[in-house]
């Protein structure tokens, strides 16, 4: 991601605590964040501050499922598609998790007139995901605007329509990410970037510096 590694070390450790991974997970998590910013438009640094906002409410709602981190980093970059980047997209999907786990008056009797249910029968929370395809699915697009306002305070609001809007986007990049895991594509672009002019001056510059 044409970062330096101590700045990368630095934001993925971030990244791998807020999730609740760990270093096992490190290429996984690099190809999922890869698979991410190459298809959309945000970059490693703007993904990394997006999970210091959201990550831990999306760990601690989404902890069962295992694509959990997939499917976030997934989000942020239909997000960021939206001009909705770093700390906005994380905290975006912070507000969307709280209003639709724990919501008031208002927001439940909406999501109640619409049949849109966040938890199991069980009362384990949806994955977000769902919980988006419900809204995408149900509400009619001439009440989309109405209906998201009623659900989401005003600093969720633009995010959960940009989401709900677009939700193939939402599945192709959830597909890919989830795919993306142990595929290697992180060090594949990083071995193509060492054989450009600037990957080769890199190693150079390195090389003396050592």
């Amino acid at each position: 991601g044409d970062t330096d590694l101590g700045t990368t070390a630095d934001k993925l450790t971030n990244v791998m605590t807020t999730f609740g991974l760990n270093a096992k997970q490190m290429r996984d998590i690099a190809d999922i964040m890869t698979s991410t910013f190459t298809r959309s438009n945000t970059d490693m640094l703007m993904l990394a501050e997006s999970a210091k906002y959201a990550g831990g409410i999306a760990h601690l709602y989404g902890k069962s499922f295992k694509n959990t981190f997939a499917d976030t980093m997934a989000l942020f970059g239909v997000l960021g598609n939206a001009g909705i980047q770093a700390s906005s997209a994380g905290t975006t999907i912070r507000m969307m998790y709280q209003n639709l786990m724990q919501p008031n008056k208002n927001q439940l009797a909406t999501l109640k007139k619409y049949n849109i249910y966040t938890r199991d029968k069980n009362g384990e929370p949806l994955e977000m995901r769902d919980i988006l395809a419900q809204i995408s699915a149900k509400v009619p697009q001439n009440k989309m605007a109405d209906a998201i306002g009623q659900m989401f305070r005003i600093t969720a609001q633009p995010g959960a329509a940009a989401l709900a809007s677009n939700m193939p986007m939402v599945t192709e990049l959830i597909r890919a990410n989830e795919t993306a895991a142990g595929s290697g594509i992180s060090q594949n672009i990083a071995n193509e970037k060492k054989g450009t002019l600037a990957g080769l001056w890199a190693q150079v510059t390195s090389s003396f510096t050592e």
